[in-house]
């Protein structure tokens, strides 16, 4: 298996991006409700 980061399986073996980060995505930033959404998530889980 292959975690990506940010993953709670850190150190556990071999790691890469799902999707690596590329400039063309900088243009277009995800949507507010999305980008609140996953901070939602995260504070949730921790």
């Amino acid at each position: 298996h292959i975690t990506a980061p940010p993953s709670d399986l850190g150190g556990l073996g071999p790691v890469r991006w799902l999707r690596p980060p590329v400039l063309d995505t900088a243009a277009a930033p995800p949507q507010a409700r999305l980008l609140l959404g996953t901070l939602a998530y995260i504070c949730h889980r921790s």
